[in-house]
């Protein structure tokens, strides 16, 4: 398998027939194989968190995320996806804690998010899901304002609005 960006669709279309095993495997090998190709390491190491979340592997891929992190030189876009997806891991995930602790690492992640790209709408729409789940009705309003000024094309905004 070399150059897996030639072989890095395996992975997505393995991820999206739910063979995820498949999916790791090629991962794997992408991470260890030098060939020029379209992601780097970082990325590819995100996906591999994102195989495990999929599979409801759901503390594993959280210490993923968290490593990568920890990562100085990691580009914003990535830094802006893990906390992004780290974020919504803590909304939904109950095996993470009790529900008003979790949405508050939610809401930081999020805001992580935002920070690293301001312009995701889809981050702002995920943040505003948080308020509105405790209650900040005020908050989520902003929030999902904020999105549709980000990416008006987002039904799930607008439906969120009301």
């Amino acid at each position: 398998m070399k150059n897996l960006m030639g072989c890095k669709s395996i992975p997505t279309v393995t991820v999206f027939t739910q063979e995820y095993q498949s999916a790791l495997k090629h991962l794997q090998l992408a991470l260890v194989d030098n060939s020029p190709c379209t992601f780097d390491k970082n990325a590819i190491k995100f996906h591999v968190g994102h195989v495990f979340e999929l599979q409801g592997k759901i503390k594993i891929a959280k210490e993923r995320y968290e490593v990568l992190l920890k990562d100085k030189g990691i580009a914003n876009n990535l830094r802006a996806d893990i906390y992004r997806q780290l974020g919504w891991l803590y909304h939904c995930s109950d095996v993470l804690g009790e529900k008003n602790s979790r949405i508050s690492i939610a809401i930081q992640c999020l805001q992580q998010a935002i920070q690293a790209d301001p312009f995701s709408g889809q981050t702002l729409y995920l943040l505003g899901r948080c308020y509105a789940s405790i209650g900040k009705v005020h908050d989520a309003f902003i929030s999902y304002r904020n999105s549709v000024e980000k990416s008006e094309g987002n039904a799930d905004t607008w439906c969120s609005i009301g």
